[in-house]
């Protein structure tokens, strides 16, 4: 249920995920801006600090389970038999969907007899589940708007608590919808500053738990409900105690790439009271047909990574936004349907394994033997005892493959051989060409292969770590950022030079010998005049260009352990507009 606002976001930001074949030997650009900017805003709360290590925090991190799957359904807005009936028989089991307050509740008497306020009674008969989103007002309960009175707040509670003591099929409730975006919040809540609306959040959280497991106390809360992993925001939160009123929380990280999951969660678990919550993703999904079940696929992975328990595809069929569902109008399975099944069939439930050999390679080993493994192209040649698989499931002829970075390669282990117990029993891989790449290494703690550096009124310094929407106006994600320039921004894919003369990329050689610097940048559409880039070496200069439009271009060098190589990325005469995706490699050779 993702906010129209940010659905316009989406469209630009999700819909190219194929940025991710941006690597090394690729030569493409992907549109992907990331960046939560229209325009810079005043701040509303300074950032705020958040104690612990991102290791430590690794840690404490739940067990690596393929997460369980569900739907994110809509028969709350109109019963479809034919839809139930249809995802009952792609093996949807799971369905996160609403029962609406301002239907059933008239002058303190509930009536649910309509099919659409009913149809959690028939869940059971399939073996099926959902978990209940409660977000919306009641026009008899401070006209309608987000509760926030007592009087309010208490009769939010009793809805839910009613609604989960008259349906068995519901085994959570998920309190509230992106309540940190505009568009799922009305009156005061919507009106408070950003810093105080954690608090009407609270409010909420709490009276729902405290009247649903009085009710049915085995039912989970599922708190949060937070559009993309807005680290500041869950400070916040749980500085107020919200974890005590919680069993999970739930997040819909739209504005994460699979392969960034796993090291925005583990920086968000430094939060106090976040080092072990369970972790539900109740909304995840694309634009771009054609990367969904890729995308669903690595998510999969990522998400067992990342200790994530469950997770709901948006949407189950056609929602009018343009993200890809699992069945068409006509209730028939899509191709990411038919890959939805096969997950749900062979990935779910199962212990998971890490097994990416490198920074450029990502792969999960499921118990029982599947293997998925996506990344920088190069050769793959499975061992003699593994079955090559399409995304649906279906067998493919063996033999040396390419390795894809936006569709995994899916091995299983034939029936009459045992099943790998690592990498190396599975495939062999040809060596890795790959030095250095802006993604795959990007770094919060701004370590990675290039360190990302700004060059203003104050000098040259190192960009450090922000907490994603610690303002209004900056990203929902944590991000690299200047203290001393709070428009300046650098997310995994894309940038923002802000009002700093220049971001530096800054990459020091370890290896020796030639090597090709592969450039990928486009600035947004609404860019005035595009951006700067100028490419030293040792300080010598190898080009100097003005980009404003999709731009791409392989730079050979030859290192020397120790040579410094520099990116500059500037405004143009005028920095409005300058979101800029972008994606820097350097390989061998």
């Amino acid at each position: 249920m993702t906010s129209g606002q940010n659905r316009v976001f989406l469209t630009s930001r999700v819909a190219p995920r194929r940025v991710q074949a941006l690597r090394c030997a690729s030569a493409r650009v992907a549109a992907l801006i990331c960046l939560s900017l229209a325009t810079v805003l005043p701040a509303t709360a300074p950032a705020q600090e958040v104690s612990g290590k991102p290791e430590q925090a690794a840690a404490t991190r739940p067990p690596r389970i393929g997460p369980d799957l569900a739907a994110a359904s809509n028969f709350g807005q109109g019963w479809r038999p034919d839809l139930y009936d249809a995802a009952i028989s792609l093996g949807v089991r799971d369905f996160r969907d609403a029962v609406y307050w301002d239907r059933v509740e008239t002058a303190g008497a509930y009536n649910y007899a309509a099919e659409r306020d009913s149809y959690p009674r028939l869940l059971p008969h399939t073996g099926a589940r959902m978990s209940l989103t409660v977000n919306n007002g009641h026009p008899d309960h401070q006209e309608g708007l987000t509760p926030s009175t007592p009087e309010a707040i208490a009769a939010f509670a009793r809805f839910a608590a009613r609604t989960v003591t008259r349906y068995p099929a519901i085994r959570a409730v998920e309190v509230g919808n992106e309540v940190n975006s505009a568009n799922f919040v009305a009156g005061p809540m919507a009106e408070a500053p950003l810093a105080e609306r954690p608090a009407y959040s609270l409010a909420l959280l709490k009276a729902t738990h405290d009247a649903v497991k009085t009710a049915r106390p085995e039912v989970q809360i599922l708190g949060g409900g937070l559009h993309s992993i807005p680290t500041a925001w869950l400070s916040r939160l749980f500085a107020l105690g919200a974890g005590e009123y919680m069993d999970a929380l739930a997040l819909h990280p739209y504005d994460t790439a699979p392969e960034q999951l796993v090291r925005q969660v583990d920086w968000m678990r430094r939060i106090p009271g976040l080092e072990a919550m369970p972790l539900q993703i109740t909304e995840f999904g694309t634009t771009d047909a054609d990367a969904a079940p890729g995308l669903l696929l690595r998510s999969h992975c990522q998400m067992a990574l990342a200790g994530v328990t469950r997770a709901a595809w948006y949407p189950l069929h056609p929602r009018g936004d343009g993200l890809e569902p699992l069945l068409t109008e006509a209730a028939r399975p899509t191709h990411t349907g038919r890959v939805f099944h096969f997950a749900q069939a062979r990935l779910s439930g199962r212990a998971v394994t890490d097994v990416a050999p490198d920074p450029f390679t990502y792969g999960c080993l499921y118990k029982g033997g599947a293997l998925l493994l996506w990344g920088a192209p190069r050769e793959v040649i499975p061992a003699a005892g593994m079955q090559r698989l399409d995304v649906e499931g279906h067998p493919l002829p063996t033999g040396p493959v390419e390795l894809d970075a936006a569709e995994p390669l899916i091995l299983v282990p034939r029936p009459d051989v045992p099943a790998p117990r690592s990498l190396a029993d599975a495939v062999t891989l040809r060596p890795q060409t790959c030095l250095a790449d802006s993604f795959d290494q990007f770094d919060l703690a701004n370590t990675g292969a290039f360190e990302v550096l700004a060059t203003n009124w104050t000098g040259t310094a190192p960009l450090t770590a922000r907490e994603g929407q610690w303002r209004e106006g900056v990203p929902w994600v944590p991000y690299l950022g200047l203290e001393s320039d709070a428009e300046v921004r650098v997310l995994p894919e894309s940038l923002y030079p802000g009002g700093s003369e220049a971001l530096i990329f800054r990459h020091v050689a370890q290896a020796e010998g030639p090597a090709t610097l592969h450039i990928a940048l486009r600035p947004a559409e609404r860019s005035d005049d595009g951006v700067t880039l100028a490419v030293t070496l040792n300080g010598a200069s190898l080009l100097e260009t003005t980009v404003e439009e999709a731009f791409e271009r392989d730079l050979p060098v030859t290192l020397a352990p120790g040579d410094v190589l520099e990116l500059h990325i500037g405004p143009g005469a005028t920095v409005r507009g300058d979101v800029t995706a972008y994606r820097f490699t350097l390989t061998a050779g």
